[in-house]
């Protein structure tokens, strides 16, 4: 009977140890970087996992080594800043800065150059969350103040171009360009000539506030009945002006359009096109 128990005591034994090697064994943390890292590779939009990531290297003895890739993307980023005058240039050197920091999501100058680079570019939203990754990566930095006042800043400017970009002022803004076109076309006279063997006549457009006169001026006439019109004007149509369109009063099948600059009006109509020069 005894001699059964101790079987059953090293069975015992046996299955225990077998079942605890078979428990999968923690990885190191070196496994751990590489299998976080592979994991951004594939959501580079993941902050939560780059915070990981930072708060892990920070535990590690000895630090990971820089990867040359990492290097040579903080290096191309650099070349792209020293040449950089539009948004656009900065939107260029924020993508090299971004590789860097997918290399090595630890490294707090890519996050600091990323978030200056972003802000540059009026990527604000994208700029506060690189310069918090970059405060978290260097949270003894020397311009760790200097920079929490740069987030501030960006917050502002965030802050007002959203507003500026709201429907509301979008409205505003284009209302205001409309009136301050009206204004510089005010008065202003635009004339088409047209001469064919019996008569040469003036037509002429004067803007007035929101609406266009046409006139049609006749300088000379070979029809008797028109002899007595020689030298005066008469009012054909009224327009309204909607942004750059014009549309005719009595007719809606006759449009225009102000050219931009203001210096041309085009009016269509069945018969065709027709374009009339600013004299004034």
């Amino acid at each position: 009977m005894k001699r059964l128990n101790w079987i059953a005591f090293f069975l015992t034994v046996l299955l225990t140890g077998v079942q605890a090697y078979a428990q999968p064994q923690p990885a190191n943390p070196q496994q751990t970087l590489a299998q976080y890292i592979a994991d951004l590779q594939k959501n580079p939009n993941d902050n939560a996992l780059r915070e990981k990531i930072v708060k892990l290297v920070q535990t590690m003895t000895p630090k990971p080594a820089i990867p040359e890739e990492a290097e040579r993307y903080m290096a191309r980023g650099a070349a792209a800043v020293k040449g950089a005058k539009t948004e656009k240039d900065f939107q260029d050197a924020a993508l090299e800065f971004e590789k860097a920091s997918l290399a090595a999501p630890w490294l707090a100058a890519a996050y600091y150059n990323l978030g200056i680079t972003q802000d540059k570019a009026g990527k604000y939203k994208e700029a506060i969350q690189s310069l918090k990754l970059y405060l978290l990566a260097a949270p003894e930095a020397s311009d760790a103040k200097a920079v929490k006042t740069l987030v501030y800043e960006i917050e502002y400017r965030q802050e007002k171009a959203a507003k500026e970009s709201s429907p509301e002022a979008v409205a505003a803004k284009k209302e205001k360009e409309q009136q301050d076109f009206l204004k510089k076309i005010n008065g202003a006279r635009y004339i088409f000539h047209q001469y064919d063997v019996n008569e040469d006549t003036d037509w002429k457009l004067v803007v007035l506030g929101d609406e266009i006169i046409q006139n049609k001026c006749f300088i000379r006439s070979d029809f008797q009945d028109a002899q007595k019109s020689v030298g005066r004007c008469y009012h054909f149509f009224t327009f309204k002006i909607d942004g750059r369109r014009l549309q005719c009063t009595s007719r809606a099948d006759l449009t225009g359009v102000i050219s931009d600059d203001g210096n041309t009006i085009t009016l269509n109509y069945k018969g065709g096109v027709t374009v009339y020069k600013r004299e004034r």
